[in-house]
């Protein structure tokens, strides 16, 4: 919805990208489980900035990477999963590798 994202882009002053994931990934996953979480650097364009991440997990269940986009789409900020790959593991069919980018947009104080 439009006034959501609005309302969201307004309201995230004080959110912080990396500290919102590393929160995640800690109630959904394990620690063992995050590879790395890379910050892409911001960019500012039509009076929004745009904060980047890329996060890569592994030997993640499908429940847990549902959680990890339930917890996106439901965050205080206004957030965009840019891309997602997923792979399964080699090893054990019922894990999976993923790799996303997300993007947090607010308005630009």
């Amino acid at each position: 919805n439009i006034r959501d994202a609005e309302q969201k882009t307004s309201s995230s002053g004080d959110f912080s990208l990396f500290a919102f994931f590393e929160k995640q990934v800690l109630d959904i996953a394990k620690k063992e489980n995050l590879v790395h979480m890379l910050p892409q650097t911001p960019t500012v364009r039509d009076g929004y900035e745009e904060s980047g991440l890329e996060i890569k997990l592994e030997k993640i269940t499908l429940d847990q990477m549902v959680r990890l986009l339930f917890a996106i789409d439901n965050a205080d900020a206004f957030l965009q999963v840019r891309n997602l790959r997923i792979k399964k593991r080699p090893d054990k069919s019922a894990l999976l590798d993923v790799t996303l980018n997300v993007a947090s947009i607010k308005a630009k104080s």
